[in-house]
């Protein structure tokens, strides 16, 4: 250890400068009061310089100069740097779902079922909504598409019945009292009347339930309807339609709806019958 007030003191053979600099823990550190002499601790890895009168930090080893190992190290005193050179704080409310670039359900992590909603299959809603019922406030409604763009789709209200023979879609079906399947409907008898339902699918094997269109909107691009114009059940090609009424005697006369354009029809059928006599 250097002598305090002593003039440094070259060591012969070895280039060091006794009294120069000395090292050691911090706590060993000589008071100061020689001009330009240096201390090392050996604990801190700082090396200070003494000015005569107090002990001024010169440099600290490389562990000693990370932030944690600071003894001042406040966000405040952060120096020469901007706004963009670290991170912005964000403080509780700053930051929504809504506000984010990718707001992905599946890039949500860390969070178990329990902590959000429950994931309903199509049969788990179908079957609340069922358990529940349907009922609609005043003013609000049940809409269907007129507007059909592609062929062989309809929007409606439909029913499960099951095939007597044959339909394909667009085919008008009543039911037969000898089994209650759906038959093409024929406007030459009160038998085979009245028409009570399209078929939706574009062909219904014998036997098996499918789904009927009673009331709404269905287009099959094959027909030339001419629009506004009343359907009727055919007399003469059992399951289709005709926009001309019959008029033999005997043929039973029933409206079932209306064109809307060449390929699309209002299906709303009267089950009001007129016999021709």
């Amino acid at each position: 250890m250097p002598v305090t007030g002593t003039v440094p003191t070259e060591v012969p053979g070895n280039y060091e400068i006794y009294g120069l600099i000395a090292a050691g823990l911090a706590a060993n550190r000589p008071a100061p009061g020689v001009v330009d002499r240096f201390y090392f601790s050996t604990d801190t890895l700082v090396l200070e310089r003494d000015t005569g009168i107090a002990w001024v930090e010169v440099v600290r080893g490389e562990p000693a100069i990370r932030l944690a190992q600071l003894a001042e190290r406040a966000h405040t005193s952060l120096t020469g740097i901007g706004a963009s050179d670290h991170h912005v704080k964000t403080v509780a409310g700053d930051l929504n779902l809504a506000d984010l670039a990718e707001k992905a359900h599946g890039s949500l992590t860390g969070v178990t079922a329990n902590q959000h909603h429950t994931k309903y299959t199509n049969g788990e809603a179908v079957a609340a909504a069922e358990a529940a019922g349907l009922a609609l406030a005043s003013g609000k409604n049940i809409k269907l598409i007129s507007a059909l763009t592609t062929n062989n789709t309809w929007s409606g209200l439909t029913a499960i019945f099951t095939a007597g023979e044959i339909l394909g879609i667009g085919y008008v079906a009543y039911l037969k009292a000898a089994d209650s399947r759906a038959w093409k409907a024929l406007a030459t008898a009160t038998t085979t009347m009245p028409g009570i339902a399209l078929a939706t699918c574009t062909t219904s094997p014998v036997g098996n339930n499918f789904e009927y269109l009673l009331r709404g909107f269905l287009r099959f691009d094959t027909w030339t309807w001419t629009p506004g114009g009343l359907l009727y059940v055919d007399r003469t090609t059992p399951g289709t339609l005709t926009q001309t009424a019959p008029s033999t005697t005997g043929d039973q006369v029933q409206v079932v709806g209306v064109a809307i354009t060449a390929d699309i029809i209002l299906f709303n059928p009267s089950y009001e019958l007129v016999e021709i006599s």
